[in-house]
């Protein structure tokens, strides 16, 4: 039997089969097996590997469930993924399991189901007949005769009767367990240990009907259908508010009705409560939710929901793509440009859009790229014939896209500098909103108060010890925080630079600045703020997202997690406080970043039968990211882009695959990339190209964050046509061979 251990190992280890286990192995199992002195756990990847007669092969010590954790779709999946992003197979199918998975059994999901044992009309009768004898007791019974009576008009058993909870039986009646069961002993109740998955068919709403479908969506579907049961890969291009979320809908309820599963992946966190709200009316408790928000409980239930095959529809965050949904009939990936579907901080380092298409295609089914802004990664496979395009031009119901103005920051300044976070037109838009009664979301990507505490006299600015970054002013807590490794100290003005003494100024502005702005202007208007700092509890983004669309928040202000996705028809002006700050950022794709999230928080306005309008302020308006977005036009813009990619073969006219090294040396660090440099440059001049498709190598110099939580980092990028050549022929023999004590090695293939 051959094991894949969890962790960093990547080799594979062969084991014996003890006579006691040889009927419960089977591959997929989760495996426990001594490795060297210590007990690991691991996964069965193959029952009868070639055996070599010299070898004394150890015997496993135990399995962990007593059936397959991983399908078999999903252990081919995640060899894909260890080959592709040179990654251990092992630490690949850990990613597969939720970590509350991994920690509980199946046993943590079952709960005590109770059952009337007797007719109810019986277990009314003797409820009377306790009376005030026994007044728990005939609480009980009526409760669980009521709970289990058809209503009128229905029948008395359905495809998923519900069943009531020993707990909510107890809460229900007022009363403690002993009690209840006290009546199963007397042969009036039935209490069972099981999995029990219908508590959720009795907090979902009832499926709602379909809206009628405009001639472009009618077009997808039909088009989307006619390739059920066989590998495709659709891109939906369709412009915000034109109804990609029913085409979903439409296509998920036709492999519903064939026995077919169904997975939606959605970039953010933000975004699953709205979208589980649809899905849910649609489609009732047979959707299931995956995401990092969930308690270690609930993702455990969830998954066995999935797993045991009660739950049909999985719709969740970048991991969902490993939910072990039975015979998927299709796959959807939402907001697919995002780059949050890549995993960058470890391994495996995959990109979930991509993870799905190749799923997609392992379980023959189609899948459906949808955005507004389509990936231009995703545009050039169409343009390769790879993907279809089907595209939704304009809004359902005939709905005017928004107005949207550009206003030039530079010229505020010069005439208004007070006015320099909220311009004069959005100030009046947001006036004339206000007097409407409608509402308002404001973008800006940049949380807490001032990002920058600099000296006027020298420029010193003040920095986060161990991180590239400078710190930022935090006004609820007083504090200056590094937002990327946390570090925090305390803020006490005046703070005088260490360098000359003078003191140090506050310049820049994050979204709480804005949020104290907002309130001076405007001290009548309720106002929410949506970012890292006041979502960072249980539930949040859903009290936030449900306040707003009940009206309670008038003006909402937020990062990217309100640039997307949300649909709320009271809000008709959106303002883009910044759309620049994306724009500069050292990496190739700001430019398609800053078009696409300008666009995309454009499109929250004007979703509803009022008309929207849009301000975007920058302090570079003159940038083709930002003007051609305001003329909505992305297609102009995307040709653009890949004209200039083309020229200098980046993304996605050829693939990168970064090779950091990072330590807490510096000097290390950096004798290590460029003695890695040269190593590949030998090994590339050993082999011909056609091997590996590497035709460029860039570096070694600083990565982007030349230091992160107090680790230094050098990187070399390489630029090959065939990533998996690449690894397999030249890199991972040289990073293999490089082993330097202190400094790691982390190969990254497409990168974002």
């Amino acid at each position: 039997m051959r094991v894949a251990f969890e962790g960093r190992l990547d080799r594979l280890y062969d084991y014996r089969v003890p006579a006691s286990l040889a009927a419960l192995i089977c591959i997929g199992m989760r495996v426990r097996a001594s490795l060297g002195r210590a007990t690991r756990t691991g996964y069965v990847i193959a029952l009868d590997p070639p055996a070599d007669a010299a070898i004394t092969y150890k015997d496993i010590l135990a399995v962990c469930e007593p059936e397959p954790v991983v399908t078999a779709a999903l252990l081919k999946l995640a060899q894909f993924i260890a080959e592709y992003y040179a990654s251990p197979l092992g630490s690949v199918l850990r990613s597969c399991l939720p970590a509350a998975v991994r920690h509980r059994t199946a046993a943590a999901v079952h709960v005590h189901v109770v059952r009337p044992a007797r007719p109810l009309e019986e277990l009314r009768a003797q409820a009377s007949a306790l009376g005030r004898r026994a007044p728990r007791q005939a609480g009980i019974l009526r409760q669980v005769a009521e709970f289990y009576a058809a209503p009128v008009g229905q029948p008395a058993s359905t495809d998923a009767p519900r069943l009531m909870r020993l707990s909510e039986l107890t809460a229900r009646a007022e009363c403690q367990v002993p009690t209840v069961r006290a009546l199963e002993q007397q042969g009036w109740l039935t209490i069972t240990l099981e999995k029990h998955w219908c508590g959720e068919a009795e907090d979902s709403t009832v499926p709602a009907g379909a809206p009628s479908l405009t001639a472009a969506q009618q077009d997808a579907v039909q088009t989307i259908l006619a390739a059920r049961d066989t590998f495709r890969v659709f891109l939906l291009h369709g412009v915000t508010g034109s109804g990609k979320t029913e085409v979903y809908l439409r296509v998920i309820h036709d492999a519903l009705e064939r026995g077919k599963g169904a997975l939606v992946l959605v970039p953010e966190i933000a975004l699953t409560p709205q979208t589980v709200e649809r899905f849910r009316a649609r489609f009732g408790a047979r959707v299931a939710v995956l995401h990092s928000e969930l308690t270690e409980f609930e993702r455990c239930r969830q998954w066995w929901s999935i797993r045991d095959g009660f739950a049909r529809i999985v719709v969740g965050a970048r991991s969902a793509v490993f939910a072990p949904i039975h015979d998927l009939g299709v796959i959807v990936v939402d907001e697919e440009h995002e780059h949050t579907y890549k995993q960058a901080e470890e391994q495996p380092r995959y990109h979930a859009r991509d993870v799905a298409v190749v799923r997609a295609q392992f379980e023959a089914c189609p899948v459906i790229l949808g955005s507004a802004t389509p990936a231009l990664e995703s545009i050039y496979n169409v343009r390769k014939k790879k993907y279809t395009l089907l595209s939704l031009p304009e809004r359902v119901a005939a709905r005017a896209m928004p107005a949207i103005t550009l206003v030039d920051m530079r010229d505020e300044a010069r005439v208004a500098p007070q006015l320099s976070v909220i311009s004069r037109p959005l100030r009046s838009a947001l006036e004339e909103c206000l007097q409407q009664r409608e509402q308002a979301l404001l973008f800006l990507n940049r949380r807490g108060y001032c990002p920058i505490l600099t000296c006027p006299s020298c420029g010193f600015v003040k920095r986060c010890a161990t991180c590239a970054v400078s710190l930022t002013y935090h006004v609820t807590r007083q504090r200056l925080m590094c937002h990327l490794c946390g570090h925090h100290e305390e803020y006490r003005a005046p703070y005088v630079c260490p360098e000359c003494r003078a003191k140090l100024n506050l310049c820049g502005f994050g979204t709480q600045r804005v949020e104290k702005h907002l309130a001076y202007l405007f001290p009548h208007a309720r106002i929410a703020r949506m970012d890292r700092d006041t979502t960072s509890t249980r539930g949040s983004h859903a009290r936030i997202l449900n306040a707003f669309a009940l009206g309670e928040i008038d003006l909402l202000l937020g990062t990217q997690m309100i640039a997307k996705g949300l649909d709320f028809p009271n809000v008709t002006v959106v303002g883009v406080i910044n759309a620049d700050t994306s724009l500069h950022v050292p990496d190739f794709r700001s430019a398609e970043v800053t078009c696409q999230l300008i666009t995309q928080v454009a499109g929250r306005a004007g979703r509803g039968s009022k008309p929207g309008i849009v301000i975007v302020q920058s302090f570079a308006p003159e940038a083709p990211a930002v003007s051609m977005a305001v003329a909505g036009d992305w297609n102009g813009f995307a040709n653009a882009e890949l004209r200039i990619r083309r020229d200098v073969s980046y993304p996605p006219f050829t693939h990168f695959v970064n090779l950091l090294a990072k330590g807490r040396d510096e000097a290390a660090v950096i004798t290590t990339a460029r003695d890695l440099a040269n190593d590949l440059t030998v090994a590339l001049a050993r082999r011909d190209i056609a091997r590996h498709g590497i035709f460029g190598v860039l570096g070694p110099a600083p990565a982007p964050l030349a230091l992160a939580h107090g680790f230094h980092r050098w990187q070399l990028t390489i630029k090959t046509q065939a990533v998996r050549a690449a690894l397999a022929e030249v890199i991972m023999p040289v990073v293999r061979a490089t082993r330097v004590t202190g400094v790691e090695l982390i190969v990254d293939a497409d990168p974002i």
